[in-house]
Formats: structure tokens, sequence, C-alpha cells
């Protein structure tokens, strides 16, 4: 998505991005209609089927508090979170958005209940282009209302991307409410920025991660160097990892801030005073790549998985996917 949007910009277009919330999307999942979109849609059928109707139904809960508990109550709605058949379901339910946007030729990615929605446009064409994506969103709404499900128009997001000057940014009128477009937002814990530059991201995530390090270095004297790595690489590094490769048309001052941080976390698992040359000890002593390695390694793991069938088929161009699905 941000790769679509970044060459939309490039081409001296602006870009609109609408992030769709959906109240309570997973616990309001119609068992009824589920089975029949599995057996009339993806042919599941007999024996399977079965199968996912004594998954989905029967299901009780109630409500432990201290040595209380409340008695079991039936769970006639919803689909199981916290597992990867849960997330799947929901991905079965609502496979009808695509047929939605794509009529509306509007661009959507999907994460389970989360929906993107976006497109270019030239400046002098914003009106026309926030018309599409609000009748596109409206019938949205109203396919969701048809199964039971909430689109939260409250907790829309709007973002209008543009570089070299503001454009019109247009606000979006959904059921009578105004959206307002924001200077940026917030997609799967990646701050988007109106000109795409990924500065609130960087800013936000150094922050994050050095709040992570300030807690570790208050014990870290009570835990062995390997504990203190352990606990490193899984509360700051995993963070500098994740979607690093966005970073990749950053300017050096933004990669600069987030090696900083791994400067502070090798201090913090080594010890010594900041002022120590730190490269060594990052590439001797933890064995951990610099940042612009690092967002290097992930592109061409990202490349190698693309080539070779590993990823999802968006990230192939349609030239390959002939050539990719003939592979063994």
């Amino acid at each position: 998505m941000y790769s679509d949007l970044v060459q939309g910009l490039d081409s001296g277009n602006v870009a609109v991005l609408a992030l769709l919330d959906t109240t309570a999307a997973f616990d309001s999942v119609d068992h009824v209609i589920l089975l029949e979109r599995l057996r009339c849609t993806f042919r599941i059928s007999d024996m399977a089927l079965a199968w996912f109707s004594k998954y989905l139904c029967g299901r009780t809960q109630s409500v432990r508090l201290h040595n209380e508990q409340s008695d079991f109550q039936a769970v006639p709605h919803g689909v199981p979170q916290g597992s990867v058949l849960g997330s799947l379901l929901f991905i079965l339910y609502t496979t009808e958005l695509s047929d939605i946007t794509a009529k509306h030729h509007i661009n959507v990615h999907f994460y389970a209940d989360d929906m993107q929605l976006y497109l270019t446009c030239r400046r002098d064409d914003t009106a026309v282009c926030t018309s599409r994506l609000a009748a596109c969103i409206t019938e949205i709404s109203d396919w969701m209302a048809s199964k039971r499900l909430l689109l939260n128009h409250q907790k829309t997001d709007l973002l209008w991307c543009s570089r070299g000057g503001s454009q019109a940014a247009s606000e979006l009128v959904l059921d009578g409410s105004a959206v307002q477009p924001s200077s940026h937002v917030c997609d799967l814990d990646v701050q988007f920025d109106d000109d795409l530059s990924l500065k609130k991201h960087v800013d936000q995530l150094n922050g994050r991660c050095y709040s992570q390090l300030r807690r570790i270095r208050s014990c870290r004297r009570a835990v062995t160097r390997e504990s203190a790595k352990t606990v490193v690489n899984s509360l700051v590094v995993s963070k500098v990892d994740y979607c690093n490769s966005l970073l990749a048309a950053c300017t050096q001052q933004q990669t600069d801030k987030v090696q900083r941080v791994l400067n502070c976390a090798t201090h913090v698992i080594l010890g010594g005073s900041k002022y120590d040359h730190v490269t060594p000890l990052i590439r001797d002593d933890l064995h951990w790549l610099r940042v612009p390695e690092r967002i290097t390694f992930k592109l061409c793991l990202l490349v190698y998985k693309a080539l070779h069938g590993l990823a999802p088929v968006y990230t192939v161009s349609q030239k390959k996917n002939k050539t990719l699905n003939s592979c063994p």
C-alpha cells in the first residue's frame, strides 16, 4: 500500500487513504450466515462443514472475579479470537467486500478486520475522488449492516497525501457526519504522514524504544548479559525491525535516529560509556547489522520470497505471476 501511494506522489498526483474500523468485528459474525457462505461460496460441505458447525456453535462463556463466577451464557455469534482460524473465518465472511471496492475502482488491502482503501488522482480531481470513496464506503457500510456487522464512522481515518505544497484536502461525508482529513494516521502500528516521509513513525518508534530501554537499564545489574540481550531483542530490536523496509527511501537523518536506538541498546547490554565507539561492539559482540543493512536485508528477503512464490501475490508483478504459477 505504501509503495502504491509513493508511486502516485512520484507521478505528481495526490493520494487519499481511508482506514475503516468495524465495531466488535470478530464478536459480531453470524454463525448461520458464515456457514452458508462456506457452503455456497467456498463449496465446503459434508463432514468439513459439520466440523465448522461444531467448532462455532454451542460455545458458552462466563466471568470469574476473585472467588465468584457468573452463570454460563450461550455465545450465538462471533468467531474465537486469538487463533489463526478465527481471523481466517472472518476474512471468508467478508470476502464480498473486495467485489464492492473493485466496482468503484478503489484499491484495497485487508488485514483481518482492518480495511485500507486508497486511490490516487490529479490535484484538480480531489472532489471526484472523494465522491467515489464516499460511495464505496457507503456501500460497504450497507453490506455490513445486512451481515450484522457495524462500520464505525466515528473511527474512520482519512489522510490526503501530497508533495510540493498543500492540496485541497476534501472532507469525507458518511451518513451525514463529516470525516476531517488528518495530518497523520496510524495503520497497523505504522504512522503515515501526509507527505509519506514517515518522520512521525520514526519519532514514535524512538520514543517507544527508549522507554523500554530505560526500564531494562533499571534492572540491568540483576540479570546476565545473555538475558539482557534476549530482553532487548524482544522488546526493542523487534520494534526496530517491524516494517523497517518502509524506511528504505527515508533520509539518512531518519535512519540515523533509529541507529541511535541500537547504539543505546548496545550500551545497556554491554555497559561502558556513551562516548565509547559502538560499531565494533555491535558487529563483534552482539553480531547485529546496522539499521541500513537491516533494511537492505529485509528488502532482499521480501524480493526472494516474491520471486519464489513465498510471498502474497500482490507483491509480484503480473508478468512474474505466470512464471511463478508454473514453478513446482
